[in-house]
C-alpha cells in the first residue's frame, strides 16, 4: 500500500520532467535547423560575390514556389519546409533570392526526386509527378 501511495506521486514526478526535457530538446533542436538554414544561406549568396542584407520567412503564396507546390500543406510525403525571401546586394545592386530549405534531421542537400526516386527538374510540367520537394533556390 506505500509503494503504491508514493508510486503514483514518483511517475507522476518522473512524466513532468521527461516532458519538460522533450519540450526543451525539441526547442534546441529547431532552432539549430533554423541557425543552419541561414548559415547555408549567407555562405551561397557570399559565393556568388553577395553580401546578405536580409532573410525574412514567407507563406508559399507569397512566393515563386507557388508555381510548383499547390498548397501550405503541399508537402508529398517528405519532410516540411521554410521559406526564405533573401535580400543580397551584389556590386552594390540590390537583388531578391527565394530558398525553399527542407526541414528534418537528414534533410540536408536533399533533392526534388518523382516517384521512382528519380531527381527531377522542379518545373509547373512536372507537378503532377512529384514525389518529395528538395531544396529549391529561385535567383530572380
Amino acid at each position: 500500500m506505500i509503494i503504491k501511495k508514493h508510486g503514483t506521486k514518483a511517475g507522476g514526478i518522473i512524466a513532468v520532467i521527461a516532458l519538460v526535457v522533450g519540450i526543451l530538446v525539441f526547442y534546441v533542436l529547431w532552432n539549430k535547423g533554423e541557425q543552419l538554414h541561414r548559415n547555408k544561406i549567407e555562405k551561397t549568396i557570399e559565393s556568388m560575390g553577395g553580401q546578405v542584407e536580409q532573410i525574412t520567412k514567407v507563406k508559399l503564396i507569397n512566393s515563386p514556389f507557388v508555381d510548383t507546390m499547390d498548397n501550405e500543406l503541399d508537402q508529398k510525403r517528405g519532410y516540411d519546409y521554410t521559406i526564405y525571401k533573401i535580400l543580397y546586394s551584389i556590386n552594390g545592386k540590390q537583388q531578391t533570392a527565394w530558398f525553399r530549405s527542407i526541414n528534418g534531421p537528414y534533410a540536408q542537400d536533399r533533392e526534388t526526386i518523382d516517384y521512382y526516386g528519380n531527381p527531377i527538374k522542379e518545373e509547373p510540367e512536372n507537378k503532377n509527378i512529384i514525389k518529395e520537394y528538395g531544396e529549391r533556390w529561385i535567383f530572380e
